[in-house]
């Protein structure tokens, strides 16, 4: 089984899902936005992925919504959430995440 139908998406709308233009919610972990047009200097912003606003197109279901990224988000100077000017606490977030993740399985799989 793949993530969208362990997310509960139906097989008919997964080729209109993959299809989209969207990217997929847990798609990718850090999203990196050039901001020189800001500054003419080669900076960036990031922002983790789950913090990321979802689409709201009507051309797709709600239960579809749900695991699309916007694809356009606003970004303004000074960054507000949920753009950083700084990846490392993000990606130590994510880790966190993980591990916790992990943990939480693996107590899961003891209790059973």
């Amino acid at each position: 089984m793949g993530i969208l139908e362990d997310w509960g998406i139906k097989p008919d709308e997964i080729d209109d899902i993959l299809s989209s233009r969207p990217s997929l919610v847990e798609g990718f972990d850090l999203l990196a936005v050039n901001i020189f047009q800001f500054s003419n200097r080669w900076e960036f912003a990031f922002a983790k992925n789950a913090d990321l606003p979802r689409t709201k197109s009507r051309k797709y279901t709600p239960a579809q919504q749900q695991y699309l990224l916007a694809t356009l988000m606003r970004i303004t100077l000074p960054l507000q959430d949920p753009f950083r000017a700084e990846p490392f606490g993000i990606l130590d977030d994510i880790v966190a995440e993980r591990q916790k993740r992990r943990q939480d399985n693996v107590s899961s799989k003891g209790a059973s």
